[in-house]
């Protein structure tokens, strides 16, 4: 048995060596975006890596956000059965 934190930071660690690989080697894949070829400046090397972390971290943030807000909203509705339930022991 695994637990979720154990599988959070596995994923998270995981993200992190994946934005750390990317921040070197993504000028290739970050060239094929059309709105980066659309302008007349030549972005630096730097620029690219620093473009495909921002967008692994902010996938991160998005990713790790909306588990935080189903854990939040599963313990809002154990709560609210569970006033239910105590609710009903108390009307017998």
């Amino acid at each position: 048995k695994v637990s979720a934190r154990a599988m959070y930071t596995v994923l998270f660690l995981f993200t992190t060596i994946l934005a750390v690989v990317m921040r070197d080697y993504a000028q290739p894949m970050m060239r094929k975006i059309p709105w980066i070829s659309s302008f007349n400046l030549e972005p630096s090397p730097q620029w690219f890596g620093a473009q495909s972390v921002y967008r692994i971290s902010f996938g991160n943030f998005i990713f790790f956000g909306k588990v935080r807000g189903w854990v939040k909203s599963l313990e809002f509705r154990l709560w609210v059965q569970a006033l239910k339930v105590k609710d009903l022991e108390f009307r017998i």
